[in-house]
């Protein structure tokens, strides 16, 4: 659906070809590139792009690895795929490319497994904060797509898990 807030209302758009709950969403290049997401009776590996001048979905590659309640950004035209849960928690994750419609498996965050994280990026890197594996995690871990590493960097002062994150000014 799309909300139009000059107007207030709300359009009903095409449906993807399967229902979703939890899915993760990133915007590369004014395409809608939705992925995994617990549908048809479990954790999706599925992905699927809107394109808002047609209206329609169609399904792309499939990602590596089922997963929901995982985050997803674009990064330098690429989304990414981090984290969530296939049946059991994940510390994976894995970057889609729409020219080669490629899925690339990246290393396992350092940090470990966890789902419900948050997903933003700020100067040419991927942070990935928060989320939970069993509780509540303040964990934050910085992906560097030039050497293809993760570092940790400081933790949140708050552990949180299903929250949502942004970048402003160079800051997450």
């Amino acid at each position: 659906n799309e909300y139009d807030p000059a107007t207030g209302f709300w359009t009903v758009l095409g449906s993807m070809s399967i229902d979703r709950n939890f899915p993760a969403a990133a915007v590369v290049g004014g395409t809608i590139y939705v992925t995994g997401g617990w549908g048809g009776g479990g954790p999706q590996s599925s992905a699927e792009a809107y394109d808002p001048a047609s209206g329609t979905w169609t399904p792309i590659t499939n990602m590596n690895s089922s997963r929901y309640a995982h985050a997803a950004a674009n990064l330098h035209g690429k989304v990414y795929a981090v984290g969530g849960s296939n049946g059991g928690w994940l510390d994976t994750a894995e970057r889609y490319d729409p020219v080669t419609t490629i899925w690339t498996n990246l290393p396992s965050m350092p940090g470990g497994a966890r789902v419900y994280p948050a997903a933003a990026v700020a100067g040419g890197f991927l942070y990935v904060i928060g989320g939970g594996n069993g509780s509540p995690l303040g964990r934050n871990e910085r992906f560097d797509p030039g050497s293809g590493t993760w570092a940790p960097r400081a933790d949140m002062p708050t552990a949180r898990e299903g929250a949502a994150a942004s970048s402003f000014k160079g800051k997450v």
